[in-house]
């Protein structure tokens, strides 16, 4: 699996803490929504959130920058179940709900766009 450009950049925004919309996906989702994130990538191997934790990297962005395209994907896919990234087609059809504040993710896994 490889993850498109526009994906990677769209997952950065939502979760980078210096990123366009990382307040915005905060409020949205709340910490424990931002833990599961960081949980689910793999940039310094599958880590347990108190492990991520335990080695100050809970927040490090490098753990998600530097994941693998499969966690990298978990990630996008978890954000776009949420309403965070949504596909402007998929939106628009209805068949998602996406948050207010949502940011338009142009590597949609549902219609290919």
């Amino acid at each position: 699996m490889v993850i498109s450009d526009a994906t990677f950049k769209s997952v950065a925004a939502a979760l980078c803490p210096w990123g366009a919309g990382y307040e915005l996906t905060r409020a949205a989702l709340g910490d424990r929504g931002i833990d599961h994130c960081w949980e689910m990538a793999d940039g310094y191997g599958r880590l347990s959130l108190g492990t991520l934790r335990s080695r100050g990297l809970s927040r490090d962005w490098s753990h998600i920058r530097d994941s693998s395209d499969v966690a990298l994907a978990r990630v996008a896919g978890y954000l776009e179940r949420h309403g965070i990234l949504a596909c402007a087609t998929c939106a628009g059809s209805g068949s998602v709900r996406p948050h207010p504040t949502a940011l338009v993710w142009v590597d949609c896994p549902d219609c290919g766009r």
